[in-house]
């Protein structure tokens, strides 16, 4: 979720919330105001918004597969081998309408749920 946050970050295409706290496999992130799902903010765009937002998601996406590496921190999910080589990328894991989310008032994309990240 840290690097998620810092490809962000550096890319300025996206926020992932602060994490507050994690326990007994539970997190709390820092409340994000005025967070609409994806499909909803599909649904309220108009004309070309769609597309651009569309666009931005999918930027968003290539962003995190192109520059998420494997740490000892997010482990990966049933791979035995290396992680050397250039076809070897990140998976967000579960990069859904409710995992993206738009701010309301159009201050940009947040991903959630990093808690399953694999490598593919």
């Amino acid at each position: 979720m840290q690097r998620g946050a810092a490809i962000g970050a550096q890319t300025q295409l996206f926020s992932v919330p602060q994490v507050v706290s994690f326990s007994d496999g539970q997190l709390a992130t820092r409340r994000v105001p005025n967070l609409v799902p994806l499909r909803e903010a599909l649904h309220r765009a108009k004309g070309r918004e769609s597309v651009t937002l569309v666009a931005t998601v999918g930027r968003c996406l290539a962003a995190i597969h192109t520059r998420l590496e494997p740490g000892e921190e997010e482990p990966s999910i049933g791979w035995q081998g290396s992680f050397a080589g250039p076809d070897v990328v990140a998976v967000h894991g579960d990069f859904g309408m409710t995992n993206v989310q738009v701010c309301a008032d159009d201050s940009g994309v947040v991903i959630l749920d990093w808690a399953a990240p694999a490598w593919a």
